[in-house]
């Protein structure tokens, strides 16, 4: 308890914050699904996730481009082959595929 609060202090962390979230979007998801039970019609939009794009270019083989963090592989010449970068890639029934990038130039400093 004594370092706890000490935590809580320090970083201004509130120790019961999370849990009282939770159960406040647990209200919030019950009145969600009271209005969609009630509904004569439930509305669906896409969202801006790449999950759905993703799922559906595998499934149908319809290709989509997502930009992705992967390894980089040489996608990009110009940085180190083991670090991450964010790059264009295919997704059709072959999956995710990272696709090559044009260098990055170094910017000047500042």
């Amino acid at each position: 308890q004594g370092r706890a609060r000490g935590f809580d202090r320090k970083f201004g962390i509130p120790l019961d914050e999370y849990p009282k979230r939770c159960i406040e979007q647990i209200e919030r998801w019950k009145d969600q699904a009271a209005a969609y039970r009630s509904a004569d019609t439930i509305e669906v939009k896409p969202s801006k996730e790449y999950a759905s794009s993703i799922i559906n270019s595998v499934w149908t083989g319809e290709p989509s481009v997502i930009y992705g963090n992967q390894r980089n592989n040489g996608c990009i010449t110009s940085l180190p082959s083991d670090c991450a970068a964010e790059v264009p890639c295919l997704v059709d029934h072959n999956g995710v595929q990272p696709t090559s990038s044009a260098n990055c130039r170094r910017s000047s400093p500042r």
